[in-house]
């Protein structure tokens, strides 16, 4: 040993090299073999061996003495220096070499642990897994290779461990070996060191070891091993050192059994530093994989050495019995048995009962079942039992591979700790296992029930836990015993809050907040200290200490959440507190300043809502995990969420890192996305109780309800959820209908007796219905068991409540009375939101009338000639309006007046209303004054624009024009960057081009107007090219002298450098006409793709607050509304009554019907039916891909099941588009087009036959061949198409003779079935195949139809006579005829098709858009006709006509529908004119408040109402197109021309002069018309058009097959001839279905009514390829890549899981290492000092453990030590 210590001491320093041949020349003077010495003869062998295994002649002596009966290798052998030791290098491995070292099975292991620790330079190991059994030439379980692969290597690999095993290459050697070897191929070099496999081998069952023989050491020895007989074994190359135990024996097994135990019991002692700052004891893990009865006694040795073992059960039979024992005995044994006893196992033996021994004896037979010796295998197995806790069983066919390092570290855990259940000796371990976040351990292991936690050992690592972010520990607390009531006290809040990082932005803002209080402090002391004697003077100083004012309170936490929270609920923390809500902030905090002078109770105080004090103070520091765990706890989770939401998002706007802000932007989304799946999840459960949840006050939240919250946390997708949208309808309706239609609304708005009528439907009255006032006012309440909020609102017991509470008990009898029903009715429809908002729309229009009115027409001068009547009407209007805005902005809220000003002006529309009133005030006194008369009408023309534009904001409720408002709202904002890079380039060029062209012209307003209004207007096509190009000049009066100029003269263009004004104005217009238009326009597109898919739910949240507008405006419209305000001032001013509406939204209506339209619902039903179609067709294509004929027959089959419909029929009315776009429904849809013609056949060949029909029965046209046994036509027609097995085409399978007869004998007319064999002739059979067919017909209608608008035109143009008696003229009778013609085929089509009613006919016929056109065409050509009969409405007849041919002409789109490259466009372009009526809407209104402002500037003299309607809309709409008359409206470029300002003369015809007055204000509105119109208005249409583009193209081919199969119906269901000849077929079809009554065959085609045999072997094969389908696509979900990412993936995150817990879970033992390390270092000491000491006997003391301890040994003094 001492030797030992002087070489590691002259090898200190070389760490981790290995070292040369001189370096370990002293390993054979320390390391011994054994040699077997003495012959025992093996009776086996006939006396040639030894027991030893050895042969005789290698025996020094050979023994006579037949008393020795067995071999022991203490007796029999002897020591000699080794002779085997060095490099190892396996040939052919290609690998680095291995060092060995040949040793006696009894050498000292501290001797072995140095030399592989510092002479081969092995890393000291943080784990030690011994791996025993195995062993042999058995082949080891799969599922065994696989946890040693991917989870003993791993868990070496994170712990940096050794791995001990056999060495051998075989068995479970073999396995390990390989495994590290896989690891160090993909592994760095840094996890490569940390995998040692370390092989313990006998050295006598070693192959070739004769090769590593060499008594100076080998380096290397070159270890070769080639035909290796069965029963040998050799080395395994993947091992990094080799131990060889030697014990004399050749060729057995268990010689290094003992070694090995003893090694690892030193390793267990031995201690390192590696982890951390205190050392800890090496952790030796003994992992048993199957083995055999021998096994037994070295798992009982460990055991009582207190090795802890894992045994995969499974693995083989010791393992299997081990683990059988532990699972099924459950008997309690006695304590485990103390090593130091001998008699202990006979004592645990005999207290063993005989039941559990014979349970064991039968276990032991079952799995041993050859062994002798059974009583003494029972002893070891009761013994290991015994030791159960430190055993812990692997099931490797239950548990998962990759959970196999953590059992490793759990298993060391649970040995650690087995014989302890004081939870305080836990406590530094919870305390780690908090700090290494690794909640995983702590269940398993110290939360498992044997741990009696107290909350005096939680609370510290709780408030660590939450300090330190660690919420799955939070969570492990408090369900383990942790009361959060008792924990969380105001202090304990106050220090979390104190806790916050300095960087953390609501930490500033408490500072910020304490720093204002703690200043109040210091003046208050610095004003009382002059007048206070000196013992207040120390006060003083107490009072600023941090102990005292300098503390953080919950003050300053409430001030901060008031500024984030803003007005939506109450201050937090008040109560404890001791503030009022009232009380000024000053005065609050010297309360505050004054409650801290005292002992300050509060503080011990619990916190009254524990769980949403947490989640706010998680929330304030954007902790996802830990707000997402308190928001679970909470209560209120809608609200809390909201809450969430609204905090983050504030927080997110005063953030300034980017990261952060967007972390808190997503875990504001997450709460939004959390309350709107709650309150889904509430309404699916019970639609009463989630209404509720909506509107009910939170004491917790400061009275705030959810709608309130969610409001002020722009939570727009909570809005869009079906519930709240529900509610809000419920409340925008009141008691009427939600389903009323408008024009009903309308109609009894202007006729109030009709509300007293069926007319609207009301909602039922409760039979106790109590009191509008009571259920404006009352809290709702819930039953449980209620169907309804009807069922559980408004009994009387709740009435006497509620008076009770407000303080009028003698009312709870009176209020029960019910009013009058035509009191109660008139009340229901005038005081609900909806009518009110419809009566303000009128009353609004109305409003705008007038205004127009009177700037166009009745603007009178100043007093005392005006104003007129009318106008003084409008004062009092605006009146009414400004009193609605005051009232709006202090008598709505119940916040303080600054509060409701600042929420009013917040709002952009409010903003508009104030900019409105105060024009028009400005314009009222600026109109009453001579001098300031224009320019006040000026000021009302502009305020005429801001109240039209405030219709766009009415008509933000439509569900239509609402998204797109918001749109054009988001729009705006790309306009402005637009007008930046505009004003950019407009102010360049106009300063060039001015200072070119007019550089001596020095007047202001012309240079302002040619630098910005002219180029401006250039971007229109204004382009004043006389003027810049001097080419185009023409002669005219203008002037250089700058004097005359000043004058008024007109100033000549200075054309020195015109070639450079003309490639200015080029450049120019190529940035703004092409690069910035075009750029807008890529804006646009952007914005309106990017919003357009939100744009219903920001709809919805903007919906929500026009609700809650005219839910809380009086009933009555401006100017009425004067009343309602007299009427409020009076209750609460006078009366001071509060109100009841204002509580609407914390209350609910009487009754809630659900709509029958939910956006959610219908979602869901759109996904479901889209499912069933994609079934549909898959279903389909499988069997058309099976056999086409059987296929056709399933489309058109009549099924009894559902009402004999069809599939085509049954797709047609579910409007299945993607069904029809199959190619076997085009298939059958294109045979049936062509008929008995070829479908290839080319148009010009039909054209060409149409008109010559000889070519028919030539072979232009090629037509399918007949049938042999061909029936009529007739049949043809009428029979449905039956499929043959193998048939290649329908013709293959329709009319055969037996068809023919059952149809007829169907029909009644068997005497028919053999007369209807007979063929027709072939000339007739060829005219009828190709003019039956409906490609024929449909050709024909085409041609005739162009014919017939040739002539319609030729009339209009060239032969349209005077009336009667001059005209019509021939050819107008022959149209007259032919739009007859057109009558009857409509006729046809409306009562003659289908089977129906007529009434469900004429519906479905009007249903059709192209049938409205005909409607409408022919409507307006009989209207025209009749007109142009009569001399005096001639004129207006030929113009009805004129229109007519319109209308017949744009029935040319539907015709060429079918086309199949023309089709998919023209569906294209009828999705695109729904986006022309939004773009229509909003010209609208810009168009009306342009033009009236534009007329009351230039014309307000001209009241003619043709030009008054052609000015304000014609003119102003032509604009848009670069009509723009200039000279008109810009007073600088009006010409010398006859006009008046006389009334009288321009009613006479004159032509008026325009007014120049405010032409500046003009020319300001004008282009800010273009710019709207042509700039915003036209690319925001080019952005729809684009987008409804990109959507419909990728499915237009679809929509034209849909849409093709309803031509084909139509033009087959229709007479060959075309009009004007098809009046024949009409008079033939009137014959047979009206007066021969007998049924149209033709209609028949689309159907099949098959044989109930046929019919049942067509559904079989049909539910045969069902199953087909559903199998693939199951078998393709589960192969598809999505699932096999989603498994591996999670297999990968499972693996990084656990190597990083196994990398915390060895951190766990460093406190506990540092002590004992502390105590052994100090034992060690003791021994010493004792050895040295005359006290005690001079004996010899125990050597020391390590060399480690021993260098490092502190010097400890006497007092240190006592």
């Amino acid at each position: 040993m001492i030797k030992m210590k002087k070489i590691e001491k002259e090898n200190e320093g070389v760490g981790g090299e290995r070292k040369s041949e001189k370096d370990q020349s002293w390993i054979p003077k320390m390391i011994k073999k054994r040699v077997c010495t003495t012959f025992v003869e093996d009776s086996s062998s006939s006396g040639a061996l030894c027991q030893c295994g050895g042969p005789r002649d290698i025996h020094a002596s050979i023994t006579t003495d037949h008393v020795i009966s067995q071999w022991d290798s203490e007796e029999h052998t002897s020591e000699y220096p080794t002779d085997a030791f060095g490099q190892l290098e396996f040939a052919g491995a290609g690998r680095r070499n291995s060092p060995f070292l040949r040793l006696a099975h009894d050498t000292p292991p501290d001797n072995v642990y140095s030399l592989m620790t510092s002479q081969w330079g092995l890393p000291i190991p943080n784990l030690v897994v011994s791996v025993v059994g195995g062993e042999g030439k058995e082949k080891v379980k799969p599922w065994v290779r696989e946890v040693i692969r991917q989870g003993l290597v791993r868990a070496a690999q994170s712990t940096g461990a050794w791995i001990i095993t056999s060495g051998l290459r075989e068995g479970v050697g073999r396995c390990v070996g390989e495994a590290v070897r896989d690891h160090c191929a993909t592994a760095s070099s840094l996890s490569q060191a940390k995998v040692i496999a370390v092989g313990v081998a006998p050295w006598g069952l070693i192959y070739q070891r004769q090769q590593l023989v060499n008594p100076q050491g080998s380096f290397p020895a070159r270890y070769y091993v080639h035909n290796m007989p069965h029963e040998c074994s050799c080395l395994d190359n993947n091992h990094q050192a080799f131990l060889l135990v030697d014990d004399g024996s050749v060729g057995h097994r268990g010689s290094e059994t003992m070694f090995r135990a003893n090694l690892e019991d030193f390793i267990s002692h031995q201690r390192t530093g590696i982890w951390g700052s205190g050392s800890i004891e090496i952790p030796v893990l003994c992992v048993l994989i199957a083995g055999d009865a021998a096994m037994l006694e070295r798992v009982d040795l460990s055991l009582k050495n207190t090795t802890p073992w894992l045994v995969l059960a499974g693995s083989g039979p010791a393992a299997d019995l081990i683990a059988a024992i532990l699972k099924d005995l459950n008997i309690p044994l006695s304590p485990p048995v103390s090593p130091t006893l001998p008699t202990a196992a006979e004592e645990s033996r005999k207290s063993a009962s005989v039941e559990l021994r014979d349970q064991v004896r039968e276990k032991m037979k079952k799995h041993f079942p050859s062994e002798t010796e059974l009583e003494k295998l029972v002893d070891q197995a009761l013994s290991i039992y015994h030791n159960r806790d430190l055993i812990t069983v692997f099931h490797g066919d239950q548990e998962g591979r990759d959970d196999f390092d953590r059992i490793i570290l759990r298993a060391l855990v649970r040995a650690a700790k087995r014989d302890a259940n004081d939870p305080s000796e836990y406590t530094e371990e919870l305390k780690l296992a908090v700090a290494w976040d690794r909640v995983d351990i702590a269940k398993s292991e110290l939360f498992n029930g044997g741990i009696q936690w107290r909350y005096e050992d939680l609370e510290e690592s709780m408030t660590d836990a939450l300090v330190n972010d660690k919420p799955h520990f939070v969570r492990l607390f408090v369900e383990n015993g942790l009361n959060i009531l008792d924990y969380l006290t105001y202090h304990r809040l106050e220090s979390l809050y104190s806790s916050l990082s300095d960087c953390n932005l609501v930490s500033s803002f408490l500072q910020r907040r304490l720093q204002e209080r703690v200043g109040l402090v210091g003046s208050q002391t610095r004003l009382a200290l002059h007048d206070e004697n000196d013992s207040f003077k120390s006060h003083a100083t107490t009072l600023t200490t941090p102990s005292a004012a300098r503390d953080l309170t919950l003050y300053e936490v409430s001030r901060v959440l008031s500024e984030i929270m803003e007005d939506v609920c109450q201050p937090f923390y008040y109560a404890p507190l001791g503030v009022e809500q009232g009380w000024a902030s000053r005065k609050a905090m010297k309360h505050v300043n004054k409650l801290l002078r005292t002992e300050s109770v509060y503080r011990k105080q619990r916190c009254m809502s524990p769980w949403i004090a947490l989640f706010i103070w998680a929330v304030l520091q954007n902790r996802r995990e830990m707000s997402i765990y308190f928001w679970e706890m909470a209560g209120e989770s809608v609200l809390s969420a909201l809450a969430g939401c609204k905090i983050l998002r504030e927080l997110a706007k005063l953030e300034t890192e980017t990261e952060t802000k967007l972390s808190m932007k997503e875990l504001a989304q997450t709460f939004e996305n959390l309350a709107h799946d709650v309150f889904s999840e509430c309404y699916q459960s019970n639609e009463s109780r989630s209404f509720k949840l909506l509107i009910r006050q939170s004491p917790v939240w400061g009275s705030a309800t959810c709608l309130q919250m969610a409001t002020a946390a722009d939570a727009r997708l909570f809005f869009s959820h079906d519930g709240v949208q529900t509610l809000l309808s419920e409340i925008w309706w009141g008691d009427m209908d939600s389903n009323t239609e408008v024009w009903k609304l309308v109609l009894s708005f202007f006729l109030p007796p009709l509300i007293y009528t069926n007319l609207i439907s009301f909602k039922e009255q409760e039979k106790n219905e109590k009191p509008e006032e009571f259920h404006q006012g009352k809290e709702l309440d819930s039953v449980d068991g209620a169907e309804s909020l009807a069922d559980v609102i408004n009994t009387e017991d709740d009435v006497e409540e509620c008076n009770a509470l407000r303080g009028k008990p003698e009312a709870s009898k009176a209020i029960t009375l019910k009013r009058p029903f035509l009191l109660h009715r008139w009340r229901q429809f005038w005081f609900a939101p909806v009518t009110s908002f419809l009566g303000n729309v009128l009353m609004y229009f109305l409003f705008l009338f007038l205004f127009a009115y009177i700037l166009l027409v009745d603007f009178k001068p100043p007093p005392p000639d005006g104003p007129a009547p009318s106008e003084l009407v409008l004062y009092f209007w605006v009146f009414t309006l400004v009193c609605e805005e005051i009232r709006q902005t202090f008598f709505v809220g119940s916040t303080t007046v600054l509060q409701r000003m600042k929420l009013y002006i917040q709002d952009i529309w409010n903003k508009c209303d104030i900019t409105a009133l105060a024009l028009f005030i400005l314009g009222l006194i600026c109109r009453m004054f001579p001098w300031t008369y224009n320019f006040g009408r000026a000021v009302l023309c502009v305020d005429y624009v801001v109240f039209t534009l405030r219709l766009i904001h009415i008509f933000a409720v439509h569900k239509q024009l609402g998204p797109k408002i918001i749109i054009v709202g988001k729009m705006v904002k790309d306009v402005f960057f637009f007008l930046f890079f505009l004003g950019v380039w407009l102010m360049a060029y106009g300063v060039a081009n001015q200072a070119l062209l007019y550089s001596y012209d020095s007047r202001p307003g012309w240079i302002i107007r040619r630098v910005f209004y002219r180029p401006y207007m250039h971007i229109y096509g204004q382009i004043p090219l006389d003027e810049i190009d001097a080419d185009k000049r023409q002669e005219r009066e203008c002037t250089d002298n700058v004097t005359l100029i000043h004058q008024g003269a007109e100033p000549c263009p200075q054309s020195d450098a015109n070639w450079l004004v003309l490639i200015l104005l080029s450049v120019y217009l190529l940035v703004t006409n092409i690069l910035l238009v075009n750029l807008l326009i890529a804006m646009f597109s952007y914005t309106f793709n990017k919003v357009q898919e939100h744009s219903d739910v920001h709809w919805k949240f903007q919906r929500y607050n026009l609700i809650v507008e005219y839910h809380s405006r009086p009933c009555l419209s401006p100017p009425f509304i004067i009343i309602s305000h007299l009427h409020i001032f009076f209750k609460r001013v006078i009366q001071r009554l509060p109100s009841n509406k204002s509580q609407h939204f914390r209350t609910i209506p009487r009754e809630l019907s659900k709509l029958e339209t939910e956006t959610e619902t219908k979602l869901s039903m759109k996904e479901l039916a889209q499912t069933f179609e994609n079934l549909a067709h898959d279903v389909f294509s499988e069997c058309y891909q099976s056999n086409e004929s059987r296929s056709f027959k399933l489309l058109i089959r009549q099924s009894p099941v559902w009402g004999s419909a069809t599939c085509l029929q049954m797709a047609t009315a579910a409007d299945a588009r993607l069904f029809f776009s199959h190619d076997g429904v085009q298939t059958l849809l294109s045979e049936i087009w062509w008929g008995d013609m070829d479908s290839n056949t080319e148009v010009w060949k039909l054209v060409l036959s149409f008109f010559l029909p000889p070519l028919i029965y030539t072979n232009l046209i090629s037509f399918k061949e007949q049938e042999k046994n061909e029936k009529p036509e007739e049949f043809h027609q009428g029979k449905e198409l039956d499929s043959v097995d193998g048939a290649e085409s329908l013709a293959d399978v329709i009319n055969t003779e037996d068809d023919v007869e059952e149809c007829n004998a169907l029909r009644g007319k068997p005497e028919a079935s053999k007369a209807i064999t007979l063929k027709r002739p072939f000339l007739l059979h060829r005219w009828r195949q190709f003019w039956f067919a409906p490609v024929t017909s449909f050709l024909g209608n085409v041609l005739m139809y162009f014919l017939f608008l040739f002539l319609f035109a030729y009339i209009l143009l060239v032969d349209f006579k005077p009336p009667p008696p001059d005209g019509p003229a021939p050819s107008e009778l022959v149209l007259y005829f032919w739009v007859f013609t057109l009558v009857c085929e409509e006729i046809r089509q409306t009562f003659f098709v289908g089977s129906t009613t007529v009434l469900q006919r004429m519906k479905l016929y009007i249903q059709d858009i192209w049938n409205k056109c005909d409607i409408t065409a022919l409507a307006l050509f009989i209207l025209g006709l009749i007109c142009r009969m009569f001399p005096w409405t001639y004129n207006f007849g030929r113009a009805v006509l004129c229109v007519d041919y319109v209308v017949f002409t744009l029935r040319l789109i539907h015709i060429f529908a079918v086309h199949k490259q023309l089709g998919p466009k023209i569906i294209i372009v009828g999705k695109m004119v729904k986006d022309v009526f939004f773009f229509l809407f909003f010209l609208g209104v810009w168009l009306m408040a342009y033009g009236v402002a534009n007329q009351a500037l230039l014309y307000s003299y001209d009241s003619r109402p043709g030009w008054i309607i052609r000015r304000v809309f014609y003119r102003p709409y032509m604009h848009i197109y670069g009509q723009i008359p200039l000279d008109e409206i810009d007073a600088d470029k009006r010409q010398e021309r006859e006009c008046t300002d006389n009334v009288t003369l321009i009613h006479q015809g004159a032509e008026p002069c325009p007014q120049s007055d405010a032409n500046w204000l003009v020319l300001i509105l004008l282009s800010v018309y273009l710019l709207v119109t042509n700039i915003l208005l036209v690319n925001l249409l080019i952005a729809m058009f684009s987008y409804t583009f990109n959507k419909v193209q990728e499915h237009s081919d679809v929509h034209w097959k849909f849409q093709r199969y309803n031509l084909i119906v139509e033009y087959h269901s229709r007479p060959c001839l075309s009009p004007p000849f098809i009046i024949i077929s009409h008079l033939h079809i009137f014959f047979k279905r009206v007066i021969q009554r007998l049924p149209s065959n033709k209609s028949q085609h689309f159907m099949l009514d098959l044989k109930s045999k046929e019919a049942s072997l067509l559904n079989t094969w049909e539910s045969t390829l069902k199953e087909n389908l559903l199998s693939t696509q199951g078998k393709k979900q589960r192969e598809s890549d999505t699932e096999r990412l989603k498994r591996t993936s999670t297999k990968v995150d499972s693996v990084l899981k656990q190597m990083s817990e196994i990398r915390d879970h060895d951190r766990r033992l460093r406190k506990l290492e540092s002590e004992v390390e502390y105590c052994s270092t100090a034992l060690s000491w003791i021994v010493e000092a004792l050895s040295q000491s005359d006290l005690v006997k001079q004996t010899r003391p125990p050597p020391l453990p390590s060399k480690g301890i021993a260098s490092k040994r502190p010097t400890f003094s006497r007092s240190k030590l006592c």
